[in-house]
């Protein structure tokens, strides 16, 4: 037992009255057998046992304190206005999905750096596996209102292989000038697929099988080390640097030191409202019909173009679905902090209620995909309409009742007929 509240004196004064209890039996047995009567001096062994007793009492374990509670977060304000709502938004979610972007793309861009020089298999993977990490990303960035993406290169789909052919031959050197006047579709995170992953399945398709006749590209790491190896891995690099030095751009547009489009947003009031909502409406639309509705179509039909399948090659069709509406959500409610819901359960708790079912149940159905979209409607399409009926259900409410609720002007064009 640990002495716990003992002054040094007191354990002294302990060890004093210890010797003095100990003692005091030994002394009467010497009496007893000199023929002497037994004579206890001072006080009584007793009475020695009962300080060392109250001295002991001080010694005991004191109780374990009761630990604290943790820290409760704080409870969200019960009026929630939409001015709090855009900034929190942009605080807590438009600023760090664009900094967790350029951080995927930073990383994907250096590790292209010594795969010019050291090709290995091995490399080749953890290659693919940081594009579809980036993609992930920007595919939760993407819900940005006034985000220029299609300009800067970023997101343009599908790409041009011939174009990626064009900037593959003669003996340009690869430096930033001659890599800004590419066009769109021969950079970005699709350009970047078509050089790293395989493209043997990337042909049309009739009938559910590839056209007799027509020639298929060879896998990706045969070109990667072949004898245009060498020139194809620069230019692999060169694409990924372009990319990150894209991605930091849009962030500084955005951030209060560079352009302050987070300024903006978060002053912007009614027309911030606007844009954002009407964004989400757009991509998730979007997302809905070329990332699951597409490929149940294309089944059906079963006819294919290379330009029918977003992120196909890769097989990450599923993670960017699931990244999709993962970035809706957050931009909606905001992550952790105050979002749109919270404004809008201020005007309407029973539909905010309604809206957070909605999410919850969506976000569910997605994340329940467990392979590439295009490879589990094969063999269970039940699966990938439930996505669809559940994804569909959430954009009609949002479109509906949302939209009607906050006032928003809706701006864009829906082309999914709902």
């Amino acid at each position: 037992m640990k002495n716990r509240g003992l002054k040094p004196k007191s354990l002294a004064l302990l060890w004093r009255v210890g010797r003095g209890v100990l003692t005091a039996p030994r002394t009467a047995v010497a009496r007893l057998a000199s023929g002497g009567g037994v004579r206890t001096p001072g006080p009584t062994i007793a009475s020695l046992f009962a300080a060392v007793l109250v001295l002991f009492a001080g010694c005991r374990e004191k109780p374990a304190a009761t630990p604290s509670a943790a820290p409760v977060a704080p409870a969200r304000p019960a009026k929630v206005t939409k001015d709090a709502a855009l900034a929190a938004i942009g605080t807590n979610v438009i600023l760090p999905t664009l900094s967790e972007f350029t951080a995927k793309a930073a990383k994907l861009a250096a590790s292209t750096a010594p795969f010019r020089t050291n090709a290995s298999p091995e490399a080749l993977a953890r290659l693919r596996t940081e594009w579809a990490d980036a993609y992930a990303a920007w595919s939760e960035t993407q819900w940005v209102p006034d985000l220029p993406y299609y300009n800067l290169g970023v997101y343009l789909w599908p790409p041009r292989p011939a174009s990626i052919a064009g900037a593959l031959a003669g003996s340009t050197t690869y430096d930033a000038a001659y890599m800004d006047q590419l066009g769109a579709a021969t950079t970005g995170l699709f350009a970047l697929e078509y050089l790293l992953f395989d493209q043997t399945n990337m042909v049309r398709h009739k009938q559910g099988q590839p056209v007799p006749g027509l020639p298929r590209p060879p896998p990706a790491w045969d070109l990667l080390n072949g004898a245009d190896g060498p020139r194809r891995r620069a230019y692999l690099h060169a694409v990924a640097e372009l990319l990150a030095r894209r991605a930091r751009e849009v962030e500084d547009a955005w951030r209060p030191a560079g352009g302050n489009a987070i300024g903006k947003f978060m002053a912007g009031g009614q027309d911030s409202l606007d844009k954002l909502i009407n964004r989400l409406l757009e991509n998730s639309e979007r997302a809905l019909q070329e990332g699951l509705t597409q490929q149940i179509e294309l089944r059906e039909f079963k006819t294919f173009q290379p330009e029918d399948a977003r992120a196909m090659s890769s097989g990450t069709s599923h993670r960017a679905v699931v990244a999709v509406m993962r970035g809706v959500k957050r931009h909606y409610d905001g992550g952790e902090g105050i979002g749109v819901d919270d404004y809008l359960r201020t005007l309407d708790p029973a539909l905010a209620d309604r809206m957070q079912a909605h999410f919850e149940a969506t976000l569910k159905a997605v994340e329940a995909i467990p392979v590439a979209v295009e490879e589990l409607v094969k063999t269970n399409r039940a699966a990938v309409q439930a996505a669809v009926d559940t994804c569909r259900k959430l954009e009609i409410a949002l479109k509906t009742d949302v939209v009607s609720k906050l006032g928003v002007t809706l701006s864009f064009v829906s082309t999914d007929g709902d």
